[in-house]
């Protein structure tokens, strides 16, 4: 990780404890499209469908209103990344911006694609378990054998690449040791999250209790397979905290949602999704800092984490957003993620 970037980093949390807002992480939904069918994507996407997705121009002047508010951490999620041309164009700029880059992959791009991108300081490749079961669970058949070569191609070229996996209600112990046998031969991590309970999934405050009790054991399990991996398998399961945390605590609302003071999330057409990429009171496109900014943002960021529906909320990039504001969950983050950027 870069110097400055760190000192960047943490003199902005410094600031956001005394009270400012700045949107020191970004999650952007860099394309509308994808190749696969997970059954646990939080979007809906039509494949092949580019309508929507900004232009290079635009997405770059997005990548220069972000710096000059702040952030310094930006993840490039989708529909799938690779699927765009200019990614590596972005990427870069990004990064002359003096931003730290992540992205999450599906695996499904070619090492002449990849190797476009090998400067992101950080990219995960979303493997949901065996052969069979991650197959037949992106109703994609070949996506195991491509995203192991795109870990294997990584590993070649010296970067320092994760497996992610969703912990879903078809997940298994069993399978998911199998895969942290092949992590562990290729020399990589996994980092096992969970499909919990967000905004997405309920709309109002029955809805979310439902909801929560229905999946008390779901989350019990997870916590259990979690720590026999841990136990087994040591450093090849990275510490996935704040989730676990978080789980414990009850949800994001309990815990402290700081996604209006910490964290901002551009979906693929360029709106700004207030005040997290679940829940978009305001989805409005044009100048950023007005947007972030406004009167209506301030009146929203009142009842971050208080509405009905933010109960039992375990949106991933949210929580660990969030959590950078409080000393453990900074450092479970960069026990899991910034310490593979080190390398």
């Amino acid at each position: 990780m870069k110097a400055y970037s760190a000192a960047g980093i943490l003199m902005k949390l410094f600031l956001i404890k005394l009270g400012r807002r700045i949107p020191l992480y970004c999650e952007w939904e860099i394309t509308s499209t994808c190749n696969m069918k997970c059954p646990f994507c939080s979007t809906s996407r039509s494949p092949g469908s580019h309508e929507k997705d900004l232009d290079t121009e635009d997405a770059l002047n997005t990548v220069r209103q972000l710096a000059e508010m702040g952030t310094r951490i930006i993840h490039f999620s989708g529909g799938e990344p690779t699927l765009r041309k200019d990614l590596q164009e972005i990427a870069a700029h990004a990064t002359e911006c003096g931003m730290i880059v992540s992205m999450t992959t599906n695996g499904s791009a070619s090492e002449a694609q990849m190797s476009r991108l090998l400067d992101i300081d950080l990219i995960r490749v979303s493997i949901d378990g065996t052969e069979i079961f991650h197959d037949e669970h992106r109703q994609t058949p070949g996506a195991y054998a491509k995203a192991i070569n795109i870990l294997k191609y990584l590993k070649s070229k010296g970067k320092h690449p994760q497996i992610t996996t969703v912990y879903t209600e078809d997940s298994r112990y069993e399978t998911l040791a199998e895969l942290a046998e092949t992590a562990r031969d290729i020399g990589v991590n996994i980092t096992l999250n969970v499909q919990g309970r967000n905004v997405n999934m309920g709309k109002s405050d029955e809805d979310g209790e439902q909801i929560n009790k229905l999946h008390s054991e779901f989350f019990r399990k997870y916590l259990d397979v979690l720590t026999t991996l841990k136990k087994k398998f040591g450093k090849v399961i990275t510490d996935s905290e704040p989730i676990p945390t978080i789980i414990k605590y009850g949800g994001l609302n309990i815990f402290g949602c700081r996604a209006m003071d910490i964290a901002v999330t551009i979906k693929s057409d360029g709106a700004v999704s207030l005040p997290c990429n679940g829940l978009g009171i305001i989805s409005e496109k044009g100048v950023l800092k007005d947007i972030y900014y406004s009167d209506k943002a301030y009146e929203i960021r009142k009842m971050q984490g208080k509405y009905p529906i933010c109960k039992g909320c375990y949106i991933k990039c949210m929580c660990s957003a969030s959590a950078m504001l409080k000393f453990s969950g900074l450092y479970g983050i960069i026990n899991s993620y910034i310490k593979n950027i080190l390398k």
